[in-house]
């Protein structure tokens, strides 16, 4: 890519801060003195004032009628608001945290009795063995040698 073709694509990247005047002087003086050269690039600009114009133009006031009955009705729906009776729903976020919690209790991954490996008969029987606590604590009471 040649150098003015370079230049040409940079400065047409940076048209619309050129017309919306962002330009630090001397950017400002390179894009002046490329338009004043490049008709392709002129043709931009005047398309992009265009459109900057017809995007920010002023758009009239609405008309007073309008207003005053946008205004009403807001006023009326702040009044039925206010006389709505409350739902009573308050109940419902406990009783659905409860729910959830009572759900996760019994989620599929629990497992029956006959499956589990720790049922009561061998919960029972590991009870009915001594622990290493237990025997710590002996020979500390000198009970065990």
């Amino acid at each position: 890519m040649s150098e003015d073709t370079m230049k040409h694509d940079e400065i047409r990247e940076r048209l619309h801060e050129y017309a919306d005047g962002e330009l630090d002087a001397a950017a400002a003086a390179a894009v002046a003195e490329h338009l004043a050269e490049c008709s392709e690039c002129r043709a931009v600009l005047d398309a992009w004032k265009r459109l900057s114009q017809n995007l920010f133009q002023a758009l009239p006031a609405p008309e007073e009628a309008f207003v005053g009955r946008v205004m009403a009705r807001i006023a009326e729906e702040e009044l039925e608001l206010d006389r709505a009776p409350s739902s009573g729903g308050w109940w419902l976020v406990p009783a659905f945290a409860a729910a959830a919690v009572v759900s996760l209790m019994w989620w599929p991954g629990q497992t029956s009795a006959a499956e589990d490996p720790l049922s009561d008969e061998t919960a029972w029987e590991l009870s009915a063995q001594p622990t290493q606590a237990e025997d710590v604590l002996d020979v500390a009471a000198g009970e065990r040698p």
